[in-house]
Parts: C-alpha cells; structure tokens; sequence
C-alpha cells in the first residue's frame, strides 16, 4: 500500500522542517535533529539518528535538505500505514 501526502500534510512537514532548521539554512543536520528530537524528552545515539537518515543520505554526510525530509515523512506514513493493516490482519 502506499500512501500520497496531501496537501496539507506536505505543508505541515514544511513547517517542521523550518522549526527544527534553527540556522535557517534548509539543511538538517544531526544537531538539528538531535535537538528537535530532545525537545520531545528524547535523547538519540548517533548511530540512532543514523539509522533515522538511513536510506535518505549517502554514506559519509550527516545532513538532509528539504527533498530527503519529505521523502523521510513519506514513509513514515507509508510504514504506519502498512503497519497498521499488519495488525488487522492477524
């Protein structure tokens, strides 16, 4: 199953991503994620945000722009989607 954002979710993933760019300078880096991270009481490993990027950069950098942002909300939809119709099937 895949899941299309709509409108007004692509524009609330914008949103966020323009909150948790502190420098403003359209690129995510793991400090930015780190930070909007522990805003929420979490405090990630490196290797955990690592693993939240996995897929979405190459090997070697650290940072994500806009593009890559989206496409991480995306399948975060796509994976809570498929892995709610998961549970109704057992």
């Amino acid at each position: 199953m895949s899941t299309h954002t709509t409108d007004d979710q692509t524009a609330v993933f914008v949103e966020a991503f323009k909150l948790i760019d502190h420098d403003g300078d359209g690129i995510l880096c793991t400090k930015d994620l780190r930070s909007a991270l522990a805003s929420f009481g979490l405090d990630p490993t490196e290797d955990e945000l690592r693993d939240i990027l996995k897929g979405s950069i190459a090997e070697g950098e650290d940072s994500i722009d806009l593009d890559k942002f989206l496409v991480i909300m995306t399948t975060s939809l796509d994976t809570g989607a498929a892995n709610l119709i998961d549970v109704f099937e057992l």
